[in-house]
């Protein structure tokens, strides 16, 4: 099994979790916190999270290791605690048109600190590094401006909507 990929930026640690990690997190967030020597919240996860994490599994499951990072969940880690802090990920490896979309949650003790700023960058310049993505789309919901401020900041700019979301994009060296 390969290592996780990690980022560290100024105020964090994002850490690509492994496909056993992921399935800690689900069952057993205190064995993973001991075993990466973090603290995680421990409470109850949203049905919604436990679903997309069950995806993420099953997406992993005989895939190439190497596309590990664009299938999994990033878990935010505020250094200074060493506190998880939320998760963000990617929904795959780069399309046919060199495009992925992020998506991000930071937990509500962290929520206006502007970590979600800070690892939605890292992530953002993690994957417009790659030779295969030329762009990175998100969606938030219209009513979600604290969403919409994190994408802004990072250099997203709408591109439509779907619904009751809005449609960002942020192109490799066409940045705001």
């Amino acid at each position: 099994m390969i290592d996780s990929a990690s980022l560290n930026t100024k105020n964090l640690r994002l850490t690509a979790l492994t496909a056993e990690q992921l399935r800690l997190y689900l069952v057993d967030r205190g064995h993973l916190g001991r075993q990466m020597a973090v603290r995680l919240n421990e409470a109850a996860l949203a049905p919604a999270l436990r679903r997309a994490i069950g995806l993420k599994l099953s997406a992993m499951a005989g895939t190439d290791e190497a596309l590990f990072p664009w299938l999994t969940y990033w878990l935010i880690i505020v250094e200074a605690e060493l506190n998880a802090g939320g998760l963000a990920g990617f929904k795959g490896p780069p399309d046919a048109a060199g495009e992925v979309e992020i998506g991000y949650g930071i937990d509500a003790g962290y929520c206006g600190r502007g970590y979600a700023t800070e690892s939605v960058g890292a992530l953002v310049n993690w994957a417009l590094a790659a030779t295969d993505c030329l762009a990175v789309t998100a969606r938030t919901l219209a009513v979600n401006e604290a969403s919409a401020a994190v994408l802004r900041n990072v250099g997203f700019w709408p591109n439509g909507s779907d619904g009751g979301e809005l449609l960002w994009r942020i192109n490799r060296g066409k940045r705001k």
